[in-house]
């Protein structure tokens, strides 16, 4: 019986290494691909290629549409240290024929750091 135990708890445990071990790999390409994604973007009209957002150039504010929806409703541990404004961002105009301003750049890390957020990662889960 205590053989048996053994060889269960062995499996249990080799299942949730395997398991650690693809979503490490998988969070790894996730994260290769984002970085990709946003060296890709060099003007406003690229921030479109964002999934989820809604850009509102007449109020010049960019909204994650999942986190507007369900941050409210998130669990608790997740809501602890965020802003009310999460989720809400100022647009800036960037023209393709003209070099990055700091004020995109900082908009691009701004985004990029929004959505490799636990909080927006629920969001867009449900």
């Amino acid at each position: 019986m205590t053989k048996q135990l053994s060889k269960i708890t062995d499996v249990i445990e080799n299942i949730q290494l395997e398991k650690t071990s693809k979503e490490s790999l998988s969070s790894c390409t996730q994260a290769d691909d984002m970085e990709q994604l946003f060296e890709s973007i060099k003007c406003s009209n690229d921030l479109f290629m964002l999934r989820s957002l809604e850009i509102n150039n007449h109020l010049d504010t960019i909204t994650c549409i999942p986190c507007s929806s369900w941050k409210k409703q998130a669990p608790e541990h997740l809501i602890t240290s965020i802003k009310s404004s999460f989720g809400i961002f100022q647009h800036i105009e960037q023209q393709a024929n003209e070099s990055l301003s700091r004020r995109f750049r900082n908009l691009k890390t701004h985004l990029k750091l929004h959505y490799s957020n636990r909080l927006d990662i629920w969001c867009v889960r449900e």
